[in-house]
């Protein structure tokens, strides 16, 4: 039985799977920190705006150069770190609009508004 919140078929969880990796390795578990390491390098590796509850978060790219490094990569980890500080300097002065609250804030938060 899972009691927790659903998620869709495909989410990208990096961090997750680093951090797994992080505490195989503690246990000196190395080839299961290695196997999650290897699942927290994947993924997509351009950086977009979330727009969508279901879109990669940009930071997923961040624990992808992580896992990368821990994979003794430095290759694909700077190139992941590399693409961040590109997207973060095309977008610092983006006028944002909008955001985007779970579904319970959301109305409270909009019944203010109006």
């Amino acid at each position: 039985m899972n009691l927790g919140e659903g998620k869709l078929e495909g989410t990208q969880e990096n961090h997750i799977y680093y951090y797994l990796g992080l505490a195989y390795e503690g246990l000196q578990r190395e080839t299961e920190a290695i196997s999650s390491y290897t699942i927290a390098s994947q993924g997509l590796a351009e950086p977009t705006s979330a727009l969508f509850y279901n879109d990669q978060p940009p930071e997923m790219i961040f624990y992808r150069g992580l896992a990368w490094l821990k994979l003794h990569n430095a290759k694909e980890a700077k190139r992941c770190f590399n693409k961040l500080i590109d997207y973060a300097e095309k977008h610092i002065f983006d006028d944002i609009k909008w955001i985007t609250l779970p579904y319970p804030c959301q109305t409270s938060w909009y019944s203010k508004m109006t």
